[in-house]
């Protein structure tokens, strides 16, 4: 059978299928579009017109490029081949996709034919490449952390959606007895009795709705001995959507014990308290303290005695004075423990961070004696979290915003232009010829160039316009701060003449160029979306590149024209 006879059950069999279905017809080495089925039309917007055409007639060069070996490989080898593509949908979003050739003789017609069958895996790759990312973030990142996760005195272990242990410090094996790698798979459910099971699944339950939450309790260690643990859980949350969890395990078996020890005898808790590196403070029903450890002088650098006397927010940071009144008060007035973090000024009227866990002790009339609070200095792991926080929107080599905080901000300059009326203009900019300085000069003055090429973007436009750098030497800027088109095209004629006048390799026989691309959205004018506008400013950047380099080119609609007519 051809594939124009039967041509109704081809055509109602191949339009049902919602995968994209081509058939390309093989002729004097050129592959011709012979037939595309409904899902092609719909998703990639490609006119029936193209029927009859070469690839090279119907995509750009640089997909002819990347698929064309595929199709060559198909033919030659007669069997089917698989690989994986990406393409832009006639709503200008990136997809990806996963391709099957098939090679089809037809004796009838003495043809050779191939049929590609495309399935779109957009969203399981955008949450394969989302998950991925931040630790792909963290790994680059590792040497401005390295020290916090590898060298922390607190164990701490990442997990997945589904409660299984994916990775842990090295303090982990000190703290669980078990090395990291065999901690992998496992979840916490094994390492505690069936006592805290809920517990830990209320923690869990919290942090997987996006909640930061702690309690303590007993683990289990590989040798079977108990250990007592404060578990700090925390959503590690990408694109508003929480992507795993991350749990810093502390060994409070001392403190528990100084607890338990406290409650049998004050005098023995004095004697701990005496030699305790945490804070220990005792406060009376009124909220006055009554004893400070002499920690209080190592760690905050007053004398303990201070303390006494004085109520407890004495050297509390004033924005955390109202959180902690209430969260004591209301201790003492339920009877529960309570923990909190706030800052606390040292001596040097500078401040550090505490966690703070309280415990109200009652006589035998149920009356409050006294509140115990153990507080620990946790500045560290604050700045760990705090770094965290930052190299997931920066970019590890320049310190520049990346392409997600770029989106963000873009968004939020869109909204504001609605509201507001004022001209916003997008450039995109790459460094000319960087593959040649890296073959040249080596990957070392690579990174320097590029790293000198985000400070020079960033001289130029100051502190009230952004530079992100989005991979490779591609970076893009977003002003918000020009009245004119005229004023656009003076700041990138001011990048070029800063470029000319530092010498980014050391060399006065090489020159490092930039091409730039440009739009913008003047005042009153109809909001485009941030993708489109990022779209645009790449065309113009590929028309700059088109007409020889270093210099700039404003997008106007022909480059899209021309882009939809390839």
């Amino acid at each position: 059978m051809t594939f124009s006879s039967d041509r109704s059950f081809f055509h109602v069999f191949m339009n049902g299928i919602q995968d994209q279905i081509f058939v390309m017809h093989v002729q004097k080495e050129q592959f011709i579009f012979h037939f595309m089925n409904q899902a092609v039309i719909n998703e990639r917007g490609f006119p029936l017109s193209d029927i009859g055409k070469t690839l090279e007639e119907v995509l750009t060069k640089e997909e002819v490029d990347r698929i064309k070996p595929y199709y060559i490989e198909t033919l030659e080898k007669q069997v089917p081949i698989s690989y994986e593509d990406e393409y832009y949908s006639i709503k200008g979003e990136k997809k990806y996709a996963e391709v099957v050739l098939t090679p089809v003789y037809i004796e009838e017609s003495n043809g050779q034919y191939i049929v590609a069958a495309i399935n779109d895996v957009t969203k399981e790759k955008q949450t394969e490449w989302q998950m991925k990312e931040v630790w792909q973030e963290l790994n680059r990142s590792k040497k401005k952390y390295q020290s916090l996760f590898r060298h922390n005195s607190d164990a701490i272990i990442s997990f997945d959606l589904d409660g299984h242990i994916l990775n842990g410090n090295p303090a982990t094996e000190h703290l669980t007895g078990y090395k990291p790698v065999e901690l992998i798979g496992l979840t916490i459910h094994q390492l505690v009795d069936e006592s805290t099971v809920e517990i830990v699944q209320n923690l869990f339950m919290h942090a997987f709705s996006g909640t930061t939450d702690d309690t303590s309790f007993t683990i289990i260690r590989k040798d079977n001995s108990l250990k007592d643990v404060s578990l700090k859980v925390t959503p590690l949350i990408v694109d508003s959507e929480v992507r795993g969890i991350y749990g810093i395990f502390r060994d409070i078996t001392s403190v528990v014990q100084s607890q338990k020890k406290l409650e049998e005898s004050e005098e023995r808790f004095r004697i701990i308290a005496e030699n305790a590196f945490d804070l220990i403070t005792l406060l009376d029903n009124q909220g006055k303290i009554i004893y400070a450890s002499p920690s209080y002088k190592k760690i905050i650098g007053f004398d303990y005695k201070e303390y006494v006397g004085k109520l407890f927010l004495h050297h509390i940071h004033p924005e955390d004075r109202g959180h902690m009144s209430e969260i004591v008060i209301e201790s003492m007035q339920n009877s529960d423990n309570f923990s909190m973090q706030c800052r606390h000024y040292t001596k040097e009227r500078d401040y550090i961070w505490l966690e703070a866990n309280g415990t109200p002790v009652f006589d035998e009339n149920k009356n409050l004696k006294h509140m115990v609070v153990l507080a620990r200095d946790i500045s560290m792991q604050k700045e760990y979290e705090e770094k965290l926080e930052f190299y997931a929107l920066h970019d590890f080599m320049t310190g520049l915003p990346n392409r997600r905080l770029f989106k963000q901000k873009l968004n939020e300059s869109l909204k504001n232009h609605n509201k507001n009326n004022y001209l916003l203009a997008v450039m995109m900019l790459d460094i000319d010829n960087f593959k040649s300085i890296n073959d040249t000069f080596g990957h070392d003055i690579g990174d320097e160039v590029i790293i000198g090429f985000g400070q020079i973007i960033k001289e130029v436009i100051g502190e009230k316009d952004m530079v992100a750098r989005l991979g490779g030497d591609e970076f893009t800027l977003m002003l918000t701060n020009c009245s004119t088109k005229q004023d656009v095209g003076k700041i990138a004629q001011a990048i070029k003449k800063k470029m000319q006048e530092n010498n980014l390799v050391n060399d006065s026989n090489y020159s490092v160029t930039t091409s730039i691309g440009i739009t913008f959205l003047k005042e009153r004018e109809a909001t485009r979306s941030a993708f489109k506008l990022m779209k645009e400013a790449d065309l113009a950047l590929y028309e700059t590149k088109k007409h020889g380099k270093d210099g700039f080119c404003f997008y106007h609609v022909n480059l899209l024209e021309e882009e939809v007519s390839k």
